[in-house]
């Protein structure tokens, strides 16, 4: 029988290697970690998390009509309460990297649902703006319409 000490012991080995394994692998490539905050954004909007769907959207945010950080957290609030059952579905992302910027451009799927089928749907072409800060992707600003509204 091995005593405390040893799995103690061979426990603090065990962690060590794990962070050390951690420590020498590659870096994640900025565009996949801006796919991955988009992902993020659309799983949380499902769990209707409201910190983790602004969590990447930066304080001083611009969007469609001057709107602000504040406001669209009121709208995706709004989006929230109106339905039991949220979604967005991300489409043919497309990023474009300039360094600490990025141009990400989507189309977006709006859905919200009571019960099986949605009873909500809208769809938005999505042109976004980002910004590498202290190693975290921002969004800058945002635009978004759709494409089935004459402008």
């Amino acid at each position: 029988m091995m005593k405390p000490v040893q799995r103690h012991s061979i426990s603090l080995l065990v962690l060590a290697a794990l962070f050390w394994a951690a420590g020498c692998s590659e870096p994640i490539p900025d565009e996949v970690r801006i796919r991955q905050r988009i992902e993020m954004m659309s799983a949380a909007t499902a769990e209707k998390d409201l910190a983790e769907v602004l969590a990447p959207i930066h304080a001083d945010f611009l969007g469609n009509q001057r709107i602000r950080k504040p406001n669209l957290k009121g709208l995706v609030y709004i989006h929230f309460t109106r339905h039991k059952h949220v979604h967005v579905f991300v489409h043919d992302v497309q990023v474009s990297l300039n360094g600490d910027t990025a141009e990400v451009s989507c189309n977006l799927v709006l859905a919200g649902r009571e019960k099986l089928l949605p009873d909500q749907g809208r769809v938005l072409q999505a042109l976004s703006q980002w910004k590498k800060i202290d190693g975290d992707w921002m969004v800058m600003s945002a635009s978004w319409q759709d494409p089935f509204i004459p402008q």
